[in-house]
């Protein structure tokens, strides 16, 4: 067998690039190439776990506008003296208590139940409001857990002030959009 001679070759620009393109370092890469490959796995894996994760906050609030219907029909927007809303179900909590001008309200929904029950107090009368819902658990990753999305299935309510409900978008998501109309009969 014969021995291996290396060329001298010319310098370049960065020792680095020497080390990479000399035979030496070829024959061993191609020797070790499993090693190597193990290497830049872990590698790999370290770089991605070291990234910072955005968990962002969920949104678990469902949002809702209250309204009133014009004599063709059409919903338009209205703003009561005063509102107070609490819930009832599943664990008693208060949202809002004589709110003056209010023309939209939210009110959080929980991942660890299917169903939340309200009590809607405007023009000196009590609604009760029962929310179903489902609730989607999505895997995102080891550092920020789960999320939940939650989808309105319907709505049951009494009727001394508010006449009727509309779902109007039943995902209640990142998009924090508006997810129920409660319409309020004209005074």
């Amino acid at each position: 067998m014969g021995s291996w001679k290396l060329k001298k070759i010319t310098p370049l620009p960065t020792p680095y690039f020497q080390l990479l393109t000399s035979h030496y370092f070829m024959v061993t890469l191609k020797r070790h190439s499993n090693f190597v490959l193990l290497l830049l796995a872990v590698f790999y894996i370290t770089t991605a776990c070291n990234k910072v994760q955005n968990c962002s906050p969920q949104n678990n609030r469902c949002r809702a506008n209250l309204v009133t219907l014009d004599d063709f029909g059409n919903e338009q927007a209205l703003t009561v003296d005063s509102l107070s809303l609490f819930i009832i179900e599943p664990q008693w909590k208060s949202i809002n208590e004589n709110t003056p001008k209010v023309s939209s309200l939210n009110f959080p929904v929980s991942h660890s139940a299917n169903h939340i029950t309200l009590a809607l107090k405007t023009r000196a009368q009590w609604d009760t409001l029962h929310v179903y819902y489902n609730t989607q658990k999505q895997f995102n990753n080891v550092e920020c857990g789960l999320s939940f999305t939650y989808h309105i299935e319907k709505v049951e309510h009494t009727q001394y002030n508010i006449n009727q409900i509309r779902i109007s978008s039943p995902n209640i998501d990142e998009n924090k959009d508006t997810n129920l109309h409660f319409i309020f009969s004209r005074r």
